[in-house]
């Protein structure tokens, strides 16, 4: 399944669900897919969750970081940039 990102020039972001009466996007992921280990700083309408599978990554949200351990995860509010 693919998903479709846009980013714009205010760095929000969106997602084309591909169920549009339930907008809810669930991926497994890696970090190593990411230069440097990281995705690019962005914001949008939609709620977020991380859950950290393995190892332990720094999470930047509001301009602080945070680290999330194996098993824990973050919940991220819209329109905060992350």
């Amino acid at each position: 399944m693919s998903v479709e990102l846009e980013v714009f020039s205010d760095l929000s972001e969106e997602l084309n669900y591909n169920l549009p009466d339930f907008p809810l996007y669930v991926r497994k992921g890696s970090l190593n897919h990411f230069d440097k280990y990281a995705a690019a700083c962005h914001w949008h309408q939609d709620l977020e969750f991380i859950l950290v599978l393995d190892g332990q990554m720094e999470y930047f949200v509001n301009g602080e970081i945070v680290l999330i351990e194996r098993g824990n995860g973050i919940f991220i509010n819209s329109k905060r940039m992350h």
